[in-house]
């Protein structure tokens, strides 16, 4: 594995999160490990709207003396390993050594039950590849009760 520059300490889903201005701590509420959802049967079947939220800790290295700007990668893939969302991010480090990024979702594609991945992930020193640098995981099941009214 890569050093980097910057140190993904932890990263979390949660309904909720609250940046304190004053002090720079984070509050999560209700963290998120795993959830029930509707099973759907019409065109909409993959996709649920759901409020939540992922925050990632980063940490600058303190031998670091390089840029204040980073990029990451999130992809979010579905227990049979099919690619449902990816995107980049930039990472502020200009006014701290410290950072919280957090990304709120309105929900996202839920195709089938099971774990659901949050890879997180930087680049390497040349950035033609990307490295997982911290892996969330979220159990989705469907509501047993809707799977028997349908």
């Amino acid at each position: 594995m890569q050093n980097f520059p910057i140190d993904c300490a932890w990263a979390m889903l949660c309904k909720q999160s609250i940046i304190n201005q004053e002090t720079g701590n984070i509050s999560l509420i209700e963290v998120l490990e795993e959830i029930t959802v509707p099973h759907r049967t019409d065109e909409k079947a993959p996709f649920i709207f759901f409020d939540f939220d992922l925050v990632v800790y980063w940490r600058k290295q303190t031998s670091s003396v390089e840029k204040d700007e980073y990029i990451f990668k999130l992809k979010i893939v579905s227990p049979s390993q099919e690619l449902l969302l990816e995107g980049e991010r930039t990472i502020d480090f200009a006014e701290e050594s410290r950072v919280f990024t957090v990304i709120e979702f309105a929900g996202f594609p839920v195709p089938e039950p099971g774990v659901y991945e949050f890879h997180i992930q930087l680049p390497n020193d040349d950035g033609t590849q990307w490295e997982d640098v911290e892996l969330v995981q979220l159990q989705v099941y469907y509501d047993e009760l809707e799977l028997a009214g349908n």
